[in-house]
């Protein structure tokens, strides 16, 4: 899984961070009982290293005062 996310910094105040999670949509394999102790909660994936939720964009504005 492969993430990227940019940050740039306006007047010192302000700024604004943009990315992109999952970049090639990859899907987490299944792997039943394999997982660990968290294997139930997580659908049978490694959840440390698989976001279930597929590509995810995100935006973030901070402004500091």
């Amino acid at each position: 899984m492969f993430d990227l996310s940019a940050a740039y910094t306006i007047a010192d105040k302000y700024s604004v961070r943009l990315g992109v999670n999952n970049i090639f949509d990859k899907s987490a394999p299944v792997v039943g009982s394999l997982a660990g102790g968290s294997a139930g909660a997580s659908s049978g994936t490694f959840p440390g290293l698989y976001d279930l939720f597929g590509r995810t964009l995100f935006l973030k504005l901070t402004a500091d005062f």
